[in-house]
């Protein structure tokens, strides 16, 4: 289905130094990523409605913070592959980055120790966590454990507590916390 920009005043104009609106920006980027088709993005699609600008765009600009926060297309529904009102929300970027799933061999946050210094507890535990006064990501590291389901099981609580922390910090609305905080249960 073909997109339509039936605002076109929101697209700017770069030789009058006059920048896109927001929810223009945000509607172009999450075209690129579904037709780029490429990690977590292989499979997934615009629903008809969001192919016509002003329709998403009132969407859009009807959420708190809608110029600051970014979209979200899996947050409400695990797995989700459809950009679409239904299960599209915005949040902060620091938790759209904190909900990120990266694919590694083992199970998520649990890695294989080095067999010589934890013979008997073979599994570490670690986590990435945003460091709110330097702007940073710094690796902690949760412990050893006996199996790589234990190690996983302490990334899982870590993540929960941190998902409590910021359902508080940024007062999101009830369906977005909730949605946050059981995923990691």
């Amino acid at each position: 289905m073909k997109t339509i920009n039936d605002v076109p005043s929101d697209a700017g104009d770069w030789r009058r130094k006059i920048a896109p609106h927001p929810a223009m920006c945000t509607w172009v980027a999450m075209f690129g990523r579904v037709n780029k088709q490429s990690g977590p993005y292989i499979g997934c699609s615009v629903c008809d409605e969001w192919h016509t600008y002003s329709v998403f765009k009132a969407w859009y600009i009807s959420h708190p913070h809608w110029d600051t926060w970014e979209l979200d297309k899996d947050l409400l529904l695990p797995g989700n592959k459809v950009y679409g009102p239904d299960y599209c929300c915005l949040i902060p970027r620091q938790i759209n980055a904190f909900i990120r799933v990266f694919n590694t061999k083992y199970k998520t946050g649990a890695s294989f120790a080095n067999a010589r210094a934890h013979l008997d507890t073979p599994w570490a535990a670690s986590i990435s966590e945003y460091n709110i006064l330097t702007g940073k990501t710094v690796r902690k590291y949760l412990g050893y454990f006996l199996t790589e389901d234990d190690a996983h099981m302490a990334w899982k609580n870590r993540k929960y507590e941190l998902a409590c922390m910021f359902s508080d910090m940024y007062q999101l609305s009830d369906n977005i916390a909730e949605a946050l905080k059981t995923r990691y249960l």
